[in-house]
């Protein structure tokens, strides 16, 4: 989609904006009072679309645009209206009619992967108003922050009148750009087999699997070469507040034949970390 640079003040509103984060550059020569303002962030011109889509009875949509906001330049707490504001490329990506959030995140991170970004996690991000609390989070390429995404507040979507979720992405393509692979490497084949184990152990329900995964990479970085999350379990069985985790570990040795000894010892120091950053016990 393309829309329009300039919004209504009164947008900022509607998509729960704090009124701190409201300060924009205002233009000299509106066409009206909804096109008075260049835009701090992207998210009321896709609610716009995605309203008038579903007016149309468009039951299902992904949407994204490629467009700029504008922050205005702050000197001694006001802003100095004789200067230009600062423009950044967003990438706004959306889907509605589709429930779908680990989806929307996979999407996410096959566009992160295409564009050679490294190092991407994501953090819970639970301050963004537009977003609804749990269902929301920061993305993050190479430790740095550069988006977020997740299921539009349900007070947003009763302010524009939709009925459905709403999916939303933000990204910085500046920010983005900057954490790029410019260079392809190439490595031969591995020579050796790989080892897997998997690993099932109880902790907080309110562990983020990130967390959880971040701290299995730093424990066997030398000789792990893939882990992947492949069931969560929930059960009073298992304690109050507790939940069940189980990952698969795949690890590989490039110049010779993994032990079991050695296999055996890098899962014993991973689940060593595991019990002593986050409290994790072995599930028997």
């Amino acid at each position: 989609i393309i829309t329009y640079s300039f919004i209504s003040p009164k947008s900022y509103d509607k998509v729960n904006h704090p009124k701190e984060n409201q300060v924009s550059t205002v233009i000299t020569n509106p066409l009206g009072e909804d096109l008075s303002v260049m835009r701090t962030t992207t998210l009321p011109s896709m609610m716009d679309i995605i309203v008038r889509n579903i007016n149309f009875r468009n039951k299902e949509a992904n949407l994204y645009e490629i467009g700029t906001v504008y922050y205005p330049t702050i000197e001694n707490g006001a802003v100095n209206a004789d200067k230009l504001p600062l423009e950044k490329k967003i990438i706004t990506l959306s889907s509605y009619g589709n429930d779908d959030f680990y989806e929307f995140k996979g999407a996410i991170e096959s566009l992160l992967a295409e564009l050679k970004a490294f190092n991407i996690s994501f953090e819970t991000e639970s301050t963004n108003l537009s977003y609804h609390t749990g269902r929301c989070a920061k993305i993050l390429v190479n430790d740095q922050v550069i988006g977020v995404f997740g299921n539009i507040h349900p007070e947003v979507l009763q302010n524009y009148g939709i009925n459905s979720n709403v999916l939303m992405c933000e990204i910085d393509l500046n920010s983005l750009y900057s954490n790029v692979k410019t260079e392809i490497l190439y490595t031969k084949l591995p020579k050796f087999p790989a080892s897997t184990r998997d690993i099932s152990f109880v902790c907080d329900k309110d562990t983020e699997a990130g967390s959880l995964e971040k701290c299995i990479k730093t424990s066997a970085s030398k000789i792990l070469e893939k882990v992947s999350l492949f069931d969560v379990f929930i059960s009073d069985k298992l304690g109050d507040n507790k939940k069940s985790m189980a990952y698969s570990l795949t690890m590989r040795k490039a110049d010779n034949t993994l032990t079991d000894e050695e296999c055996d010892k890098a899962v014993a120091k991973i689940l060593q970390n595991l019990e002593k950053d986050f409290g994790a016990i072995l599930r028997s």
